[in-house]
């Protein structure tokens, strides 16, 4: 009788834990907006005083901002003169192969401010110089502190340190392996301020090597101005909120 009362108890506990697992960003959205693969508002302030300010904090091996990287590249080309050059993200497990992106050089435009910053190096163990890191969290929200100004840095540590927003006992950093602060877009228009952590939903990793492999010719594709729909559809979004 026992030993079924444990049962029931446990499988009660798990169906549980699953549930709650499940349906964790829809109900932590009832409270706070939730960024995760989604561009949200976060703020009804514009930051900027008027003008429009881009903010992409990444780091050089990553799948995620690789994958923002196309679309981002596209809405930038709308306003002004980018410069970048084709990269390749780290292979991570879940992936299985490199993910094409664009590393951002420099920008021009007299619409917007870009701010791009890469945090760490391809392989997620050190500085973009290559100075070994002990604690990536801490060094990346140092860096973001010293180099952005606070209301970004207040984002980043609000909504990927202090909010629960991957499960109720996770927050963003801690879910990377090793933890790490994610990729995230920020835009700061007289609309309001805008943020993405991760990647849209509506643009995976998987979907853009769906479209290519190659980050040179992917490149061409888009310069040429045959835009894959799934890279454009979010690039019109972004354009939505400036």
């Amino acid at each position: 009788m026992r030993r079924h009362v444990l049962s029931v108890v446990v499988l009660i506990l798990v169906v549980f834990f699953i549930i709650s697992f499940s349906l964790w960003s829809p109900i932590v959205s009832i409270f706070y907006p939730v960024p995760l693969e989604h561009l949200v508002k976060v703020s009804g302030k514009d930051f900027d005083n008027g003008s429009v300010a881009v903010y992409f904090i990444t780091w050089y091996g990553c799948p995620y901002g690789a994958t923002v990287s196309w679309p981002l590249y596209v809405f930038l080309e709308k306003f002004g003169n980018v410069t970048v050059e084709p990269h390749y993200s780290m292979v991570e497990g879940d992936i299985g192969s490199p993910v094409p992106g664009l590393l951002f050089l420099n920008y021009s435009s007299k619409l917007i401010s870009f701010h791009v910053l890469y945090l760490y190096n391809q392989y997620l163990n050190a500085t973009p110089n290559g100075t070994r890191i002990d604690n990536l969290v801490t060094y990346g929200l140092g860096v973001i502190k010293q180099e952005e100004p606070p209301w970004v840095y207040s984002l980043i540590k609000e909504y990927e340190v202090d909010l629960p927003l991957v499960s109720p006992w996770t927050n963003v950093v801690n879910s990377g392996n090793p933890p790490h602060v994610a990729t995230a877009l920020i835009i700061t228009s007289p609309k309001g301020t805008f943020m993405l952590i991760g990647y849209p939903s509506t643009l995976s990793p998987q979907d853009v090597l769906s479209i290519s492999s190659n980050a040179t010719y992917l490149l061409a594709l888009v310069n040429s101005g045959k835009v894959p729909p799934q890279i454009l559809s979010f690039s019109e979004q972004l354009v939505q909120d400036v």
